[in-house]
């Protein structure tokens, strides 16, 4: 496999939608695979406060509808973390499901079980984030007391649950954790330990499996690059990092302010790519130093458009103009490197209702759709292109499959010719699959969607309606104005690399 980083390129044209889109050229290279995703790319969190909640809505384990959505993504990985992980205590001598008598921040043996079954039926995997405050002193070299922590993962390691990683805090870069200033220094000294003690309670560690669980880390902010991540890792005496990860958001802090029309300009959306390029280039170089192992992969730990509490938020938060961001930080992500995207949280793309069944957001449609039809292996565009048309192209290794998303973040229509490298005269079969607002495709608050213009809906079940293309052999793809466009083709059709005319 090759593990080449992937450029995206970008062409900044006159932007005003009233002139004609200029024409550039772009080459989708079918044959060579840049990089290659986990099966479980397109994962999730759910915040370590869902536990203070009982596990009650927006989520509901036991209802059908609900489990039957998440099936959906199998496989996929559950990350349960957040800023509430560092204040969450463990008895897993409690059965209890409920908080009388418990603590609110206390995870009991009875939640902690209702959570494994239903990741079971779903055919999904857990990575839990411990609380890296508990345990601590301030002696010089920082010791920690793991004893409460040990507690949950030896319960876990005896119900053979699937927990397949351990992280250790959350976002430990920011000043002030509780009270507690958290260098990275005194981080990478707990991962250590923390390394060690589930080697020693698992005979391994670093398979991302059950039975040998990977080291995640560190989790900090994307600012911190440069002023935590990279001291973090020239710390570790010894290469314990399984994954590292990192947190993304365009805005975020109760200081920020949401801007609903910035999620749909390229412009705005290329600070996520400039930002996972610098993270791609720091796993990059530690891989080749004695700090971190040769095979650590690079996840998007955490990530949304805006964070809840962030002014505005509810203004893009399961709003049409969301599968911008969330279609394109996906190409992103998997353009530069990263195995695996953890989605903060699955309840921002479907939420239990009271009494039952289930309720999503336009995302959970485009996150579908790149679920069912972008494969994991990354093949590299080429060429410049608009930066409000945005393009991406995987291939699915055992199918053949080859799935191109096209964004069009103009307010008009622009029309994508196709020329598949097989001569002027040879038109390729494909599908098409346009999704829009619905029912008025020009309102991005619209929390509904249509493909190919039909509304689409869940089954009172949570089951998901046929996903049907238009069929074509045209050349020509007309793009509609603010919408995503998916395109599968068969590579027993494709000879030589496939070009598109933007």
């Amino acid at each position: 496999m090759i593990w080449t980083i992937f450029a995206l390129g970008a062409l900044h044209l006159a932007n005003a939608d009233t002139t004609p889109a200029s024409t550039s050229k772009l080459v989708i290279d079918t044959k060579n695979v840049s990089f290659t995703t986990s099966s479980k790319f397109t994962s999730f969190t759910l915040d370590s406060m869902m536990v203070r909640m009982n596990w009650r809505l927006p989520i509901n384990f036991t209802d059908p509808a609900f489990i039957n959505l998440a099936k959906q993504f199998a496989p996929a990985v559950l990350r349960i973390g957040g800023t509430s992980e560092d204040n969450l205590t463990y008895s897993m001598q409690s059965v209890q499901k409920n908080s009388v008598g418990i603590p609110a921040g206390t995870l009991t043996a009875g939640l902690w079980d209702e959570l494994h079954e239903f990741v079971n039926k779903v055919g999904w995997e857990v990575v839990f984030g411990l609380n890296a405050l508990a345990g601590w002193d301030d002696t010089p070299d920082h010791q920690w007391d793991p004893a409460n922590a040990l507690s949950l993962i030896r319960y876990t390691r005896k119900r053979n649950y699937n927990v397949v990683g351990w992280e250790l805090g959350n976002e430990l870069n920011l000043n002030n954790k509780n009270g507690q200033r958290v260098t990275a220094e005194m981080s990478a000294i707990r991962f250590q330990q923390l390394s060690a003690a589930v080697v020693d309670l698992y005979g391994a560690a670093g398979g991302g499996t059950k039975n040998s669980p990977y080291i995640i880390g560190p989790d900090t902010t994307h600012s911190a690059t440069q002023s935590y991540m990279v001291p973090f890792l020239q710390a570790l005496d010894k290469p314990v990092l399984d994954v590292l990860t990192w947190h993304h958001y365009y805005v975020a802090g109760k200081r920020g302010q949401v801007h609903p029309s910035s999620f749909s300009n390229g412009s705005f959306l290329d600070s996520y790519v400039q930002a996972a390029k610098e993270v791609s280039q720091v796993a990059a170089k530690i891989r080749s130093t004695s700090h971190a192992k040769t095979s650590m992969l690079l996840w998007m730990g955490e990530t949304s458009g805006a964070g809840g509490a962030t002014h505005g938020s509810d203004n893009v938060i399961g709003k049409f103009v969301g599968v911008f961001w969330c279609a394109d930080k996906m190409g992103a992500a998997a353009a530069t490197g990263h195995s695996v995207v953890l989605r903060q949280q699955f309840t921002e793309l479907a939420k239990a209702r009271a009494g039952g069944g289930v309720d999503v957001t336009p995302e959970f449609w485009v996150t579908l759709l790149w679920k069912r039809f972008m494969g994991t292996q990354v093949l590299e565009v080429g060429g410049r292109a608009d930066d409000d048309i945005r393009v991406y192209a995987h291939r699915d290794s055992g199918s053949g499959l080859v799935g191109v998303m096209v964004l069009n973040l103009h307010s008009t229509e622009r029309t994508v010719q196709l020329d598949l490298g097989l001569g002027n005269s040879a038109l390729i079969a494909h599908e098409e699959f346009h999704l829009t607002a619905y029912p008025n495709p020009a309102d991005m608050s619209s929390t509904e969607v249509a493909l190919n213009g039909k509304h689409l809906s869940l089954g009172a079940d949570g089951s998901v309606p046929p996903l049907m293309g238009n069929s074509s052999s045209s050349d020509s793809i007309v793009l509609q104005p603010k919408s995503v466009v998916v395109l599968t083709f068969r590579t027993s059709a494709l000879e030589s690399a496939a070009n598109i005319q933007v």
